[in-house]
């Protein structure tokens, strides 16, 4: 299990993910922050990056927020 700081951009122009340290990463999203759409966007490029970690993605803290507290994979 990893914790991770992601600092997200909704509404962008392509998908990306920066690494900016061990758990630092600055995230671009094409969705917009509606209905939900950016967190699973989010949660989706993560498990991507990661490798598709037993447990999934989830999101701790700042649903409503720019950055993020993330769980990757469970114990």
């Amino acid at each position: 299990m990893t914790y991770i700081r992601a600092k997200v951009h909704p509404d962008s122009k392509k998908d990306e993910i920066q690494k900016i340290s061990e758990d630092k990463f600055e995230v671009w999203v094409r969705d917009k922050a509606q209905n939900n759409a950016a967190n699973k966007k989010l949660c989706q490029l993560m498990v991507q990056y990661f490798d598709n970690p037993e447990g999934g993605v989830q999101i701790l803290n700042g649903h409503h927020s720019r950055i993020k507290l993330l769980k990757i994979g469970n114990e």
